[in-house]
């Protein structure tokens, strides 16, 4: 009798049996997916940084420096450092960089630079995470480009700067640990040292520089960067740790994935309400076989396994199901991950995680199932055989009777008549709605803020049109001045503002001296978005990152004081505002005024 209950169950609603069941399907498949994609993330990361060998920190340089000073510091630091290595840059504009049917790489926002393999640590890797050995008259071209481009293995690029002019055959991609991500605003295009040699000595570039330190193992990486501004070394340009390459490598698959696990568990309520619509809807027309079967003496707990019996066999398919085709999903939604990071070490593991997906899908589906059931147990058995179960243990009131119409037609008043005398139907049929837009427009806001030209202002830049960064030379004054006055003259600006970044001393939580990027300038024609507070507006308040500003930093909040030693002089600096930035390994500060 209760399998045939169960049936005639599943033959009366066909359609809403047919919709929960595709809510429980595509929420296990999408969560599979989520937990597959995660469970290779993490391994294929520790992989890539395995065999890369990042640096710890690394010093962007731009200009002349003596490398026996760099040595000299290396050796004073070793209970810190345990290798140094600097790597030499020859940067080009994407405008003499050509490739297919005349076309070039100009107006990429990308910095592009040609190196050799380094000896000791960063090693830059092709797409089987081995280290890249290009042979002369090759060039390993990075993930970025060939993706953008549409370049591909074989194809020719062409050098030409000044008197330079060379063609380079494609070999392989290059997988960058540091440079991978398309935040980083560089990218390191590998040549083969006679190649590179040619290249360096014909002056096709301007030189740049990374002077990289990998740490021991105990090595503090705070006290490697104060030390090295005070030794004066070159700083010409950002410092950044190396947590902040692991963040923009891991960054697009990871908020791919918590996306895909929040739209899961938005189908999950889905489910859940539709679960409750039907068993309301259900109860209406099986109330008096509800009555019989307690009047017969059946218990409570085997008229509940009538109805559970339905949703754990729909859930034990649906999630069977859903596993089965996230298999096919999942390589739409890794495959980033799979060109930039690799996932090949990830093994069987992925594959048994995301089978917890189902798993619990079902647990909560069950469970959830067994708290709607417990109105069974409100049935009386005579109330049941005489009435219905629209409000059970309650008398309907009469609402809306037709004799007090006077404004509305007859069927929209019973229209309304019918929401009021069974809201908690209706009530759950509006939320599946908010549910379910909320559901399909999620993707589509986040993509939206990703492209938004507001985005900036959450990452510590002012929204504007162009930003022109000046580096460090001998007439870096005179640049400045001559810049500001073209700015000023230029009838096609509307408005521009003029920052100035420098390293400054700041007391740290034990009372000790480090040391901090501060910007300098109006920061109200710019504006950014801050996570708490606001802009600095006059002399004595200071905006903090939120690295800055964090328990591992300064440990600030809104409202707090900050120490600054500026000209040889402490200055106390309120903390008016918490913002979030990319620049200089996330670790700034800005202020209207220093003097």
């Amino acid at each position: 009798m209760f399998l045939k209950m169960v049936r005639d169950d599943f033959r009366r609603n066909k359609i809403i049996t047919a919709a929960v069941f595709l809510f429980i399907m595509f929420a296990v498949m999408l969560a599979a997916s989520a937990v597959h994609n995660i469970a290779h993330l993490i391994p294929s990361m520790a992989e890539l940084q395995k065999r890369a060998v990042p640096a710890d920190i690394t010093q962007m340089h731009s200009g002349e420096f003596d490398q026996e000073d760099i040595d000299r510091f290396t050796e004073a630091q070793r209970d810190h450092i345990a290798m140094q290595e600097t790597m030499v840059l020859l940067t080009l504009d994407g405008s003499h960089i050509h490739f297919g049917d005349n076309q070039t790489m100009a107006g990429t926002v990308q910095d592009i630079s040609f190196v050799v393999q380094n000896e000791k640590f960063d090693f830059i890797l092709d797409l089987n995470n081995e280290k890249l050995d290009v042979m002369e008259g090759e060039v390993a071209v990075p993930i970025y480009f060939m993706e953008h481009y549409h370049l591909k293995v074989g194809d020719t690029i062409t050098v030409k700067n000044g008197e330079y002019a060379k063609d380079f055959v494609i070999s392989d991609y290059s997988r960058d640990y540091e440079m991978n991500a398309s935040l980083t605003s560089s990218k390191r295009f590998v040549l083969n040292q006679a190649d590179y040699d040619e290249m360096y000595t014909m002056q096709a570039g301007e030189r740049e520089y990374l002077i990289e330190f990998k740490l021991t193992e105990n090595g503090d990486s705070q006290a490697v960067q104060t030390a090295y501004i005070e030794a004066g070394l070159p700083a010409n340009g950002p410092t950044v740790e190396g947590e902040v390459f692991l963040l923009f490598n891991a960054l697009s698959d990871a908020a791919v994935a918590l996306v895909i696990i929040l739209i899961s568990m938005l189908m999950i309520v889905i489910a859940f309400l539709c679960i409750r619509l039907t068993f309301l809807a259900t109860m209406d027309e099986d109330v008096r076989e509800i009555g019989i079967m307690k009047a017969i003496g059946i218990s409570k707990k085997e008229i509940r396994k009538v109805y559970l019996t339905k949703y754990r066999i729909m859930s034990v398919i649906a999630g069977l199901t859903g596993y089965l085709l996230s298999f096919f999903v999942v390589h739409l939604f890794n495959r980033n991950m799979r060109l930039y990071l690799s996932s090949d070490s990830a093994g069987i593991l992925p594959y048994v995680l995301s089978f917890a997906a189902p798993v619990v899908i079902y647990f909560l589906i069950v469970m959830y199932c067994k708290s709607v059931l417990k109105r069974i147990d409100k049935v009386s058995a005579v109330e049941a055989l005489r009435s219905n179960m629209t409000a059970p243990g309650k008398k309907q009131k009469y609402r809306f009777p037709l004799l007090h119409n006077r404004f509305f037609s007859l069927n929209y008043y019973m229209g309304f008549r019918d929401v009021w005398r069974r809201f908690k139907i209706y009530r759950l049929l509006l939320l599946i709605y908010i549910v379910s837009t909320f559901m399909a427009i999620l993707p589509l806001h986040v993509y939206n803020t990703m492209n938004s030209p507001e985005f900036s202002t959450y990452m510590g830049i002012g929204k504007s049109d162009m930003r022109i960064d000046l580096r460090m030379t001998d007439t870096i004054t005179a640049d400045f001045t001559r810049l500001h006055e073209e700015l000023v003259n230029d009838s096609d600006i509307e408005k521009h503002a003029a920052y100035i970044t420098s390293a400054y001393q700041v007391k740290n939580t034990e009372g000790s001296w480090d040391y901090i990027y501060i910007e300098i300038g109006d920061f109200s024609l710019f504006p950014l978005n801050y996570l708490e507070g606001r802009a600095p507006q006059g002399e004595g308040e200071i905006t903090l990152s939120y690295a800055n500003a964090s328990a591992s930093g300064l440990n600030k909040k809104v409202g707090d004081e900050v120490v600054i030693k500026a000209g040889g002089k402490e200055k106390t600096l309120t903390v008016t505002g918490i913002y979030q930035d990319i620049t200089n390994g996330g670790k700034t500060a800005k202020v209207r005024i220093l003097a």
